[in-house]
């Protein structure tokens, strides 16, 4: 592989030989993250017969982007913001 310090998980290549999910490590809020996953689960889905809730409907790699999502503690105090 050829020099990737610029990408934001330099280390991809090698996390997907070893089956792992080739993000970054991200500073996430394990209560946020289990609150959003708890609301998540509670969605109804309308549009499937039974209408199961998402905890239901989606895989865990749904609940895990939602959690890494809800979780997410970033300071953005030095970005420009448009108001």
């Amino acid at each position: 592989m050829s020099d990737l310090s610029w990408a934001a998980c330099p280390d991809w290549w090698e996390k997907l030989q070893a089956g792992a999910t080739p993000i970054p490590a991200l500073d996430l809020d394990d209560n946020l993250a289990e609150i959003a996953v708890a609301l998540f689960d509670k969605l109804v889905v309308p549009d499937i017969p039974g209408q199961p809730t998402m905890g239901e409907a989606a895989e865990e790699s749904g609940a895990g982007m939602v959690g890494t999502r809800g979780g997410l503690v970033q300071d953005y105090s030095d970005c420009a913001c448009v108001r």
